[in-house]
């Protein structure tokens, strides 16, 4: 029985460093997209639109180098690109004029290979701030 239940424990601790593996950096990327949608919305008063701020968002998010997307060429050919590949359906900007606040909500998702198998599995992830923006100019 003890053989059994060490064989558990070993069974139960691969799994978890397999997984671990696979899916921890795209949560420990997510907190690099925080930053992103932290800093973009602390430079909200600098940009005065919300036009501006949803094309700094995009920017930044589709230049970041720690994520990769697919993309078809003209030849109809895969080709992964840097980025996430966001587009303005994943953004959500709202300035409340009569609050002052500001709501920044980016959705995006980012697929993970299981390895050694071709198994794709897909992680959502939300990440947004709602507030009063920092105020500079007094």
């Amino acid at each position: 029985m003890r053989t059994l239940i060490g064989y558990l424990t070993v069974a139960a601790l691969a799994a978890a460093a397999y997984l671990g593996v696979m899916f921890v950096p795209v949560y420990l990327d997510n907190l690099n997209a925080r930053d992103i949608v932290n800093t973009s919305f602390n430079q909200y008063r600098d940009l005065r639109s919300l036009e501006a701020l949803a094309e700094t968002v995009l920017r930044q998010f589709n230049a970041v180098a720690w994520a990769t997307h697919v993309v078809e060429d003209k030849n109809g050919e895969k080709q992964v690109v840097k980025g996430l590949g966001l587009t303005e359906d994943n953004l959500f900007i709202n300035f409340n004029e009569e609050t002052r606040t500001l709501t920044l909500r980016v959705t995006y998702s980012r697929t993970v290979q299981l390895k050694p198998t071709d198994k794709v599995r897909k992680v959502n992830f939300v990440v947004e701030r709602v507030g009063q923006p920092p105020d500079y100019s007094s």
